[in-house]
């Protein structure tokens, strides 16, 4: 006799595949994102970097995976800030102070906390491993609150108002730092994660 299993899929969409801390597709659009978990993640080239997992707070797509990936500069390079400018947005659109000098963050400090996103799709590119990709990947963090009308993403996740329409945030202030780069000695550093956050 057959062994006989009812299921009921409405509502429930095959699970997606790729690497592992691999971002969930979603339409884009701009959602409440909490953080699950911020790790760090250097890169080949010895960057230092911070990893950081968000689940989608609400709507259609709540508790899909969001990843992105914040590299900082090397000190003594002419690397590029904009790693180190992105992730002080996001501390910032997380309810943090905004920062001029060192700081030691304390990634797991992070988790559960709260902010705005846009999402937007990007193509990851094939390796030997797997096919090219679409994934979602949060660009632009904000505080919540900060799109009153549109804080929270409409059923068909669209912005509520045209995008020429939408109100523009203040662009965070670039961090000025003695050196961009973290710092792993503690007697260099002025703040603690703790002062970050009211």
């Amino acid at each position: 006799m057959p062994t006989l299993l009812e299921l009921d899929f409405k509502g429930t969409p095959p699970a997606t595949g790729g690497p592992p801390q691999m971002s969930d597709r979603v339409d884009p659009g701009r959602y409440r994102l909490r953080v699950e978990k911020a790790d760090r993640a250097d890169s080949k080239t010895g960057k230092v970097g911070v990893s950081a997992m968000f689940r989608i707070d609400s709507g259609p797509f709540a508790h899909k995976k969001l990843v992105e990936r914040f590299y900082f500069p090397r000190p003594g390079t002419d690397d590029s800030n904009f790693g180190l400018a992105r992730f002080h947005q996001l501390l910032i659109a997380l309810g943090g102070k905004e920062q001029t000098g060192k700081v030691k963050i304390n990634l797991d400090g992070l988790a559960g906390k709260t902010c705005l996103a846009d999402v937007d799709d990007e193509t990851v590119a094939a390796t030997d491993q797997y096919p090219e990709r679409t994934v979602s990947r949060p660009l632009s963090f904000y505080p919540n609150g900060a799109f009153e009308a549109t804080a929270a993403p409409a059923e068909d996740s669209q912005p509520a108002l045209p995008e020429e329409e939408m109100p523009q945030p203040k662009a965070p202030a670039p961090v000025e730092a003695e050196e961009p780069a973290p710092s792993a000695d503690a007697d260099e550093v002025a703040v603690n994660i703790d002062d970050l956050f009211d």
